[in-house]
């Protein structure tokens, strides 16, 4: 999540850049703010799309000088419309279902989503585990209930389990770096010991691997470690 996605954070490619305080998502919860100086949660995790079309608008506004306003705009209508395609494609991908369609799969991953916020399900955590030869342990009862159709779905797939789970293995990390991760590193850093700079480094060039030392790293949050940053952190 970007904590400060504004103009002048975004390319002319439409990348996101300078990210400021940021974090990957922990609990799943489609509001939450990433950024403690975000008061009115501008830049929180189902906000950010339409951050993105009005920074484009604010772009065909630059460009009006040598370019249709009116035109670019009626272009940029069509973002969200376009993002929530790819959004769903994605989402299908992670859930390992390799012949996703939008018009069959869409309400199953809308339940997903909510059932992941109902349960405070960490979202990277659950995404690996499903995907994986691990036992799937999910204390909630909304993701129980979600599973039961997830599953129902997958044996109507004409790819074989092996297949599903080795897409899925390429599709979700094991690993994010998580902010209580890194300032475990900072403050090592601090008394002069880089080790854990340089294990995290590896971690991030290899999220989807296994990394034995620190597989407590790819279990779900505790409460305690969940903290956001702010711009002057």
């Amino acid at each position: 999540m970007h904590g400060v996605m504004n103009t002048d954070n975004m390319s002319i490619e439409g990348l996101s850049i300078d990210y400021g305080p940021f974090a990957f998502m922990e609990v799943f919860k489609k509001d939450f703010i990433c950024n403690a100086s975000d008061y009115e949660g501008r830049y929180s995790f189902e906000a950010q799309p339409y951050i993105a079309q009005w920074n484009l608008q604010a772009l065909a506004k630059a460009l009006s000088p040598i370019a249709d306003e009116d035109l670019l705009n009626r272009y940029n209508d069509t973002f969200i419309g376009r993002f929530k395609k790819r959004y769903f494609e994605l989402m299908g991908k992670k859930l390992g279902l390799l012949d996703y369609s939008f018009e069959t799969d869409k309400k199953l991953i809308s339940d997903l989503l909510k059932a992941l916020e109902d349960d405070r399900i960490d979202y990277t955590a659950f995404f690996y585990a499903l995907g994986s030869e691990d036992t799937l342990e999910i204390k909630g009862q909304n993701i129980r209930s979600w599973l039961k159709d997830y599953y129902a779905r997958v044996q109507k797939s004409s790819y074989s389990k092996e297949e599903i789970q080795k897409s899925m293995r390429k599709t979700n990390p094991k690993y994010v770096l998580k902010n209580y991760m890194l300032q475990e590193a900072i403050d090592k850093a601090e008394q002069n010991d880089f080790t854990l700079v340089n294990d995290l480094l590896k971690i991030a060039q290899n999220p989807y691997g296994d990394h034995e030392k620190y597989d407590h790293y790819s279990k779900p949050s505790k409460p305690e470690n969940t903290f956001i940053c702010s711009c002057s952190s």
